[in-house]
């Protein structure tokens, strides 16, 4: 039964890493990718046989994909947790308003009591990825989730600091798999024997 996938979506990469593990890089093209319909359609036959894993649609660079949010949205809508593994390089402002947004409706909708922000490839922060940040956590406590942010580089937690930047209520974490598990509720106590 699958707990984790791990599904690379696309080849194609706007940068070209000698350590890329599926060697993806700008010169894949799109055609030997799987259309919205069979991703969706795999996406409906991994749920069968697990109501609620997580899906990490990764690659090459998945912003690249036109129907990234429709799979992701599929996906979710059906119980999956998913997460999107970026090399961060494409999110525009534009983009990241449009994720803050969607996420405070996600959160609403599910009722979900966490969200984990994955910033391990972020190597540089702005002031507008800072408040963007500051203000996910915040919506996210509103709605009554706890936010981890994972992967944070030491040069990008000094920036925040030097911005006057608080992530008040954000807990942290190295990597996506321990801020699962601090998101994950206690164990319960057993009584204690007479």
């Amino acid at each position: 039964m699958p707990h984790l996938v791990a599904w690379n979506l696309t080849r194609r990469c706007n940068l070209e890493c000698a350590h890329c593990y599926i060697a993806a890089g700008p010169s894949e093209s799109a055609s030997s990718e799987l259309t919205t319909a069979e991703c969706q359609r795999i996406t409906d036959e991994i749920l069968s046989l697990n109501a609620s894993p997580m899906f990490i649609l990764s690659g090459g660079e998945p912003l690249l994909r036109d129907d990234l949010c429709t799979i992701a949205s599929h996906a979710s809508r059906r119980g999956a947790t998913v997460v999107i593994g970026t090399n961060g390089t494409l999110l525009t402002d534009e983009r990241i308003a449009a994720l803050q947004d969607d996420l405070a409706t996600k959160i609403s909708a599910t009722g979900a009591k966490g969200v984990v922000i994955d910033i391990s490839a972020l190597e540089i922060v702005d002031s507008f990825v800072g408040r963007m940040l500051a203000s996910i956590s915040g919506i996210s406590r509103i709605l009554g989730a706890t936010t981890v942010v994972v992967g944070m580089q030491p040069a990008v937690a000094i920036t925040l600091v030097e911005l006057g930047l608080s992530l008040e209520g954000v807990r942290t974490a190295l990597n996506v798999e321990r801020g699962m598990e601090l998101l994950a509720p206690p164990p319960k106590e057993k009584p204690l024997a007479r």
